[in-house]
């Protein structure tokens, strides 16, 4: 297990981290080095220890143990600017270690962590100061906070329940800085127009431009069949390599496979200001055993994130990849 980071497009510094934490960086040409920092006996380190680049300051780095730890140095230097913000011996049947830390971008004082053992923290003065914020939220393992880009008193965390054999979403926000959490898990709106084999959407309107091959786009229309697209009225079924122009163009697959709902309402979808989620839920098969609970994520970023929650039966003939808007160009992930 690696994990790689890069600055940003002007920098040339990249990270690159292994199981339980152990950091290097390299400049561009030379050979990596270790950075992790110097951290006293008896600090638990998660398998995947947390570790991010501050969006507005590539030099200051954040990094977290049962403690947070910051460099302003990319790494030569480290202090610690958090007590222990875990349990030692946790009742959720985590590690007591620190799973997600996010930064705000239109405030850098601001931070949040999430632990895994159900424990979400914030300061707004760079770690002077901590509020525990997990009041209303489940004891489950914190998977991810993120802050808006804009408001830096809103705030996200999703929970995985899958130690606890728990197959829904928990997913809240905060508008008030941690103070308050609003359960969005279920607020998604069923996309119309879908509950039958082989149908595609009208355009659904995104909240942001989305950049795709070079252009920005601004709505999508999304297919019974696993993918979605943006200005197609195609509803193909039958899965290709890409690129080809036997598929839609201006694709996104998540799982592109002959699906049919089955008169039932199973696509939903839901935007969140600046990244926009769509969920396929329980998809049976045209024909043959099998269901598929999956998401795709746009980020106004540019990212494309593809989730898979449940996937039972047959997952070896379907395509997930993209391609542009003439089938010059893609990137298959899988093929069948």
């Amino acid at each position: 297990y690696v994990e790689v980071t890069y600055e940003p497009a002007g920098y040339k510094a990249v990270y690159a981290e292994s199981q339980f934490g152990n950091l290097f960086k390299a400049f561009a040409g030379d050979e990596f080095r270790s950075i992790s920092p110097d951290i006293a006996g008896g600090q638990r380190r998660n398998w995947s220890t947390p570790f991010v680049i501050a969006p507005n300051t590539v030099a200051e780095l954040y990094y977290g143990t049962h403690s947070l730890y910051k460099s302003t140095t990319r790494g030569t230097t480290w202090s610690r600017i958090s007590p222990k913000l875990t349990q030692d011996w946790p009742t959720n049947g985590g590690f007591g270690t620190i799973t997600t830390i996010a930064v705000a971008p239109s405030f850098p004082e601001a931070i949040v962590v999430g632990t895994d053992d159900g424990n979400v923290w914030f300061t707004n003065n760079q770690g002077a100061d901590w509020k525990h914020a997990s009041t209303g939220l489940p004891l489950r393992w914190v998977t991810r906070v993120a802050f808006d880009p804009e408001n830096p008193s809103r705030a996200y965390v999703t929970f995985s329940g899958l130690t606890w054999n728990d197959p829904l979403s928990h997913v809240f926000r905060t508008d008030d800085f941690g103070d308050s959490w609003v359960d969005i898990s279920g607020t998604g709106t069923a996309v119309s127009g879908v509950t039958g084999d082989d149908a595609t959407s009208s355009p659904i309107d995104l909240d942001f431009e989305f950049p795709f091959y070079g252009g920005f786009v601004s709505s999508i229309q999304v297919c019974t069949n696993g993918w979605l697209s943006f200005g197609t009225t195609s509803t193909a079924y039958g899965n290709q390599p890409l690129p080809t122009t036997g598929a839609p163009l201006n694709l996104v697959a998540p799982f592109w496979d002959d699906l049919n709902p089955g008169g039932v309402s199973r696509i939903h979808y839901q935007s969140f200001g600046t990244y926009a989620i769509v969920q396929w839920t329980d998809m049976p098969r045209y024909s043959g055993p099998g269901t598929y609970t999956f998401q795709a994520v746009l980020e106004s970023s540019g990212t494309i994130t593809y989730q898979y929650l449940s996937m039972t039966g047959d997952v070896a003939s379907s395509t997930v990849g993209i391609q542009n808007s003439d089938a010059s160009d893609g990137l298959q992930v899988a093929f069948n």
